[in-house]
């Protein structure tokens, strides 16, 4: 501590004192604040100064004015950080802190004749991870003629007004409501009741911080009142309450109205809802079981509650209605329930409660008697003694009772029952420990939906050796007999400290679908069969289970990978462990995988998987874009994966190679309308509190996660080659990129959302689909050796990418003087390549033009027209090449309309026949001629067959002169390429070129051979350096030999 204190005066009057100093801890109600720096003085009853908190739990700063003089005045304007009203034992809630700037100013410090006015400005409330903004709140307290309490907030306003005393309510209301039913022995009606009165009004505006975190699961929606009028000296009281939305733990009312008055010793009461849903429809379960017109009314007077309930659906073909009547009644310390009337439809059937029933309730026990239920043929009787003492029991029996009638309890825990059951049910209290004998018959037992047979539940109390005899069995019929597919027999000691369990359980055949339910949002469509025994020992708190589960012809679909696999094998359950070694799964394809591992556990908790995945070739998986938005497709691979973790905390690492069939999709792409472009373009291929002690840096808050949370992380290392193909999804709509290649890429993601790629991807060949709005859909050929390479983000990946479009046209539109007329009109073949760089997710685009058979004095007449160092100019002729199939010109004239017109048709014409068939693309081009040039038809097709091996590509045309009506002979190309080996190092090229696409030999098309054929052989290695060249890289027979020979006797061992 660090205090300077100066003081000066002779008397109070004269008294002044100055205070500066700092405080390193100083505790209040047990918790020890640290770092407290106080600067004030005291003059003449008032008492002025600022106070600075730097503790963990607590950060703010406050300007304090108080006069002990009138009232006490205080006035205060606080900015508060940070605070933690928890861990500063100030509350006794869950986790909960806040920050906000506070300014008060109260008159009096007596809770009932004080007055003052508190505001809360830019407040944020924080519970663990959550946090609720309040722009504005606003507490006032008067205390003059009339009380008044008024709150204002962004999540509810509230008045209350009249003459009170706040501290008195809770009891003045406690003795309102005993005038009429007795509610506490310590409240006498003959007690003189105060003159206080008050009217109240509160309005919900936002019900989440109510739902969230006051009463978790209670929803109001906002509009929701209550307005009440209570008068303590005449016992009177008047409630209305209205509120559109009341939901609460997945239950929702609608349009509800309360009302409540006394009038003449008697307190009466009407709750009414337009339509309850106790469980609305999912997407496994179509059925919402609700009801309409619900109603709760009656009235109190002199100890005794008249009740009734009532609904009426109208919206179904099949009767459900209730009328419910009945009453409650104290007396001398016993409550008595009984219901008087009951006539419930459910769906036609009528279910009622038989008179002479009652339920008395003391300070004893609770007495249950002729309680009995029944509709249709069921029939439930309930009676005894509800145990509470070695003496009490409670006995239920059934008579022909259908178990789905407990469909909406047991749909809860994840299982659907169906039967008729026969039998009693006792239920004992020996010793303390809640204890049941049963002697239950099951007629037609359906367990999810599943047949399973008679099933017998027999239990018998053993007073000798204080246990419970277990004898139950599930007995099938079918066509060739009956059999025995469920039993369990043995021993439960409830008063054992150990060892409560000494059940032996068998099973024959069971259905595995049974489990579905249980596991469905990760597996479905489970089928095959399980038998095997089991003895269960151990407590209830710590089972153990001992045996083992055969499992045949088994199979389920992993949703997430959305992939059937098939196995037939089993599964071992020892004391501490579950073994799954030498599983074989088997997919839809005939792939298999070998699974080996095991699953550790402590009595079935803290589970912690270490399961190996080992398989030469699986589909792994075979998803489309609506279930997975992050990639999707067919993944066929080779590899290991291995599984590790708790239940809570899975682990998978993956790590393998793509094999043929496989095709992934990484869908980055977002669509623009065209018209909110105002252009396309392309670019240049150039181109707080002031105090030295406080950190004003925001502390971490506390984030508890919750227990039961699935969490998971997923590290994938795959090796693609060409075999697999992968589809990118180009953002801003300019289409797809069809690739394949090689690389490594490493995938990361995991259940908080995180998902990263880190490799680099080389591109071997494909197409890039380029799409421009509805006016250009052209499939560009890649060039080899284009790169995508990520680092992290999958939208941020580096991208390095050439493709190219090969068309025929001529150049006559260029207006170029040549020598030549015929050289002038005739076609070239031109390249126009596309460029992709920069990010994945923002591709910069850039074009390229390229005319490989062209004469080079001819080149440079075409490119002293193009200025391909002007990118607009550059753009447009690329452009005009791409939907107009020819050269853009300065002059217009040089085009005709017509022949525009004919382009157009003819590149839609080609589109629609290469939709056709996804393994051809087909191209058609006709061009009709005039006085100068000749008509002109050309039809292109290529393909790739034998799994992408051979490649063919060729196209046929013919021209015809209208002036000397003569047609030329048909001349064509094509190119035939065949990889020699799966990588593609090894390739075989053919091809047949016509002579009179070359310059020269047009002029001269009658001198020469019409035609030019070739054929060669080309290799292709990727190198960093020379020896990398020459390095051999497949393994010498004698060594692949000696190698085989050593996994066979591996295998052998194993």
């Amino acid at each position: 501590m660090d205090l300077n204190m100066n003081a000066s005066g002779t008397d109070l009057s004269t008294l002044k004192i100055d205070v500066d100093g700092f405080f390193s801890s100083v505790d209040f109600m047990e918790y020890p604040y640290q770092r407290i720096a106080v600067n004030g003085w005291y003059q003449k009853d008032s008492i002025k100064g600022t106070i600075r908190v730097g503790d963990k739990n607590l950060m703010m700063g406050a300007d304090v004015a108080l006069n002990l003089s009138q009232g006490p005045l205080l006035k205060a304007q606080m900015n508060i950080k940070y605070a933690d009203p928890v861990k500063l034992h100030l509350v006794s809630s869950d986790n909960f802190r806040i920050t906000t700037v506070a300014d008060l100013l109260m008159e009096g410090f007596d809770p009932d004749s004080m007055s003052g006015k508190l505001i809360l400005n830019n407040t944020v409330l924080y519970f663990d991870d959550r946090k609720y903004p309040v722009q504005h709140v606003e507490l006032l307290k008067s205390h003059d003629e009339q009380d008044l309490i008024e709150i204002h907030s962004d999540y509810a306003d509230a008045r209350m007004e009249g003459k009170f005393n706040i501290t008195e309510t809770g009891d003045l209301l406690a003795g309102l409501f005993d005038h009429y039913y007795h509610v506490d022995d310590h409240t006498s009606d003959s007690v003189i009741r105060p003159q206080q009165q008050a009217a109240i009004n509160i309005e919900v505006k936002d019900g989440i911080l109510v739902e969230e975190q006051l009463i978790p699961g209670l929803y109001l929606s906002p509009g929701t009142n209550l307005h009440a009028q209570i008068d303590y000296s005449s016992n009177e009281l008047a409630v209305m309450m209205n509120s559109e939305l009341i939901e609460y733990s997945g239950n929702s009312l609608n349009g509800n109205k309360f009302v409540l008055n006394t009038g003449k010793d008697v307190l009466t009461y009407d709750y009414s809802v337009n339509r309850i849903v106790l469980k609305d429809s999912t997407a496994e379960d179509k059925r919402v079981f609700g009801i309409d017109n619900f109603r709760l009314n009656g009235s109190v007077e002199n100890d005794s509650l008249a009740w009734g309930i009532y609904w009426q659906n109208m919206d179904s073909l099949l009767k459900n209605s209730a009328v419910i009547e009945g009453c409650l009644t104290y007396d001398t310390g016993v409550s008595v329930l009984r219901i008087r009337n009951t006539e419930v439809y459910i769906n036609d059937t009528l279910w009622q409660v038989e008179q002479g029933n009652s339920v008395v309730m003391d300070t004893a026990a609770i007495h249950i008697n002729n309680l009995v239920l029944h509709g249709a043929q069921s029939r439930m009787s309930i009676s005894g003694e509800f145990p509470e003492s070695n003496s009490d029991t409670l006995n239920v029996s059934f008579n022909d009772w259908n178990l789905s009638h407990f469909d909406i309890v047991t749909k809860m825990y994840g299982f659907d029952l169906n039967g008729q059951i026969n039998g009693v049910v006792e239920v004992t209290r020996p010793f303390t420990n809640l204890t049941f004998e049963t002697d239950l018959k099951i007629k037609n037992l359906y367990f999810n939906r599943q047949y399973m047979g008679t099933a017998t539940l027999q239990s018998k109390w053993n007073n000798a050796s204080k246990s419970v005899f277990i004898d139950s069995d599930i007995i099938r019929e079918g066509s060739s007999g009956q059999g025995r597919v469920f039993s369990a027999i043995g021993y439960y000691y409830p008063f054992r400290e150990e060892e409560n369990f000494d059940l032996k359980i068998d099973f024959n055949r069971l259905k595995i679908k049974t489990i579905e339910p249980f596991f469905i949002e990760y597996v479905s469509n489970i089928e095959g069969v399980a038998s095997g025994n089991f003895k269960l020992t151990g407590t209830p708190e710590s089972p153990q289970l001992v045996g083992m589960v055969d499992m045949k012809r088994a199979a389920m679909v992993v949703n997430y990978l959305n992939t059937k696999y098939s196995f037939s094998n089993a599964v071992i359950f020892e004391p501490d462990r579950i073994n799954f070694n030498e599983l074989v799964i088997y997919d839809t394809l005939g792939n298999n995988a070998n699974i080996k591992g095991y699953l550790t556990h402590n009595h079935f908790k803290n589970s912690v998987f270490d399961v190996r995945l080992s398989t030469d070739k699986l589909l792994f998986f075979n998803t489309t874009r609506r279930m997975n938005d992050l990639y999707y497709g067919t993944a066929v691979t080779s590899g290991d994966l291995l599984l590790t973790g708790d239940a809570n905390n899975l682990k998978l690492k993956i790590e393998v190679s793509t094999l043929n069939g496989t095709k992934v999709n990484l869908p980055l792409d977002y669509v623009v309308e065209i018209s909110d472009k105002d252009y396309i373009v392309f670019i240049h291929p150039e181109d707080s509190v002031d105090v030295a002690f406080m950190q004003e840096e925001e502390l971490p808050l506390d984030q508890t996660e919750e227990e039961n949370q699935l969490s998971y992380d997923i590290n994938l290392k795959m090796d693609i080659n060409p075999k697999a193909s992968i589809t990118i999804f180009v953002p801003n709509d300019l289409g797809k990129i069809e690739s394949k290649g090689r690389g490594v890429l490493t995938t990361n993601f995991n259940s908080d959302g995180e998902f990263s790629i880190s490799g680099d991807y080389t591109v071997d060949n494909g197409l890039f689909n380029l799409r421009i709005a509805n006016l250009v859909n052209k499939r560009f050929e890649l060039v080899k050796g284009g790169r995508i390479s990520w680092s992290g983000d999958p939208y941020l990946a580096n991208l390095n990418i050439k493709g190219v479009y090969r068309l025929k046209t001529n150049i006559s539109s260029l207006g170029i003087m040549i020598d030549s007329t015929s050289d002038y009109k005739n076609k070239v073949i031109v390249e126009c390549y596309v460029v992709l760089t920069n990010q994945l997710n923002n591709p910069n685009m850039r074009f390229e033009l390229r005319l490989p058979d062209l004469d080079p004095d001819l080149q440079r007449a075409v490119f002293a027209e193009i200025d391909t160092t002007n990118p607009a100019m550059l753009n447009q002729q690329v452009m005009s090449l791409l939907v107009l199939g020819s050269f853009s010109a300065s002059n217009a004239s040089n085009i005709t309309l017509s022949s525009s017109y004919y382009t157009v048709i003819t590149n839609q014409l080609s589109k629609m026949l290469s939709r056709i068939s996804d393994d051809f693309d087909i191209g058609i081009n006709y061009k009709p001629g005039d006085q100068v040039s000749q008509e002109e038809f050309e039809f292109a097709l290529s393909t790739q067959l034998f799994n992408d091996r051979l490649s063919v590509a060729g196209n046929v045309g013919m021209t015809y002169d209208r002036v000397q009506r003569n047609a030329s002979n048909i001349v064509g190309d094509v190119d035939i390429s065949y990889k020699l080996t799966e990588d593609g190092r090894w390739v075989l090229k053919a091809y047949n070129h016509s002579n009179v696409n070359s310059w020269y030999n047009y002029s001269n098309y009658d001198k020469v051979s019409p035609y030019t054929q070739g054929v060669g052989v080309g290799y292709t290695k990727e190198f960093n350096n020379l020896a990398e060249l020459f390095k051999r890289t497949r393994p010498r027979k004698k060594d692949k030999r000696n190698s085989e020979s050593i996994k066979n006797e591996e295998d052998e061992e194993l």
